[in-house]
Formats: structure tokens, sequence, C-alpha cells
């Protein structure tokens, strides 16, 4: 297992997104505090009142960058070798496979409930033990990576009942 014969990197664009704007926002909103900190023209209740709701702003937003930098370091790519998978969640050997299967997840709306406005397709790997590897496909491509791993654990199998047949 020292050579990935796949690899599927994540697809970080709304976690890219939400850390920029959140630096963006973070630091616009510290450079406006600090101007109506420093500044001692105008009413001082308004300023002070300015200062702190650009505080909350700047605190919110560095909130926002700093929880989609976490998301982007827990979402790790995709190895896939001849005999194992890797996850973020772990290795996964294949003789431990207990099944693969994409699951669609559909989040309820409040002002159509008959109907959901969003579904959300997930790649879901179950362990023997039960332990459960799950990739959505908002992070990764789940269509390729469920095909690779379809003929990978076909590939091993042929060549393990063909290395039992010679054993025998």
């Amino acid at each position: 297992m020292d050579v990935a014969l796949h690899t599927f990197q994540p697809q970080h664009t709304e976690n890219q997104l939400g850390l920029w704007l959140g630096l963006l926002a973070g630091a616009l909103a510290l450079a406006g505090m600090l101007y109506l900190l420093r500044t001692k023209t105008g009413d001082q209740n308004r300023r002070l009142l300015g200062a702190m709701l650009l505080f909350f702003v700047c605190t919110i937003s560095a909130g926002t960058a700093f929880f989609s930098w976490l998301t982007m370091r827990k979402i790790g790519p995709v190895n896939l070798y001849a005999d194992a998978i890797t996850t973020p969640y772990g290795k996964l050997s294949f003789d431990k496979i207990r099944s693969i299967y994409i699951k669609e997840e559909r989040e309820k709306s409040l002002l159509k409930p008959e109907g959901s406005s969003e579904s959300i397709r997930l790649l879901v790997l179950e362990s023997r033990e039960g332990k459960v590897h799950v990739l959505s496909d908002k992070n990764y491509n789940i269509q390729a990576i469920l095909g690779s791993l379809k003929e990978t654990i076909d590939a091993s199998k042929g060549k393990s009942s063909s290395g039992k047949g010679e054993s025998q």
C-alpha cells in the first residue's frame, strides 16, 4: 500500500469563499472600529455605538473565517490504494467493507413542507466494525470515487482469487 492508485482532492469553493469574505469583512470592520475610536469629532455616544457594532461585525466575520478554515482542514484528500481506501475518517481495507452506497439527503423547507428545496448526495462506506465513512458531493466528486473504488475492489478480488487458486 505504498503508492496511491487514485487521489481525489476535495472541492473547497464554498469554504474558500467564506474564509476570504470573512477575513475581508473582519479587517474592514476592525479598521472602521479603530477609526471611530481614535477620532474625537462628532457625538461620542454615536461613535462608541458605531465602534461597538463594528466590533460585533469583526467578531462574527472572524468566527466565519475561522470555521471555514477549520472545515477546509478537516476535509482532506481521498486516496485509493490496491487494497484499501483512506478518507479523512481513516483507513478502510477492502476486506473490512460491509457496504457501499449513495444516499440522498433532502433538506426540509419551511415554506414548502411537502417538497424539499435542496438535496445532497452522500457516498457512504460502512465497515464491518460499524465505522462509517461519509463523503458529500458538495466536497467530492463521489461518482468518480465510487467508479474507481468499484474497479479497484473488483481488481483486488480478481487478484486474490487467482492467488488463492495458485497456492492450493
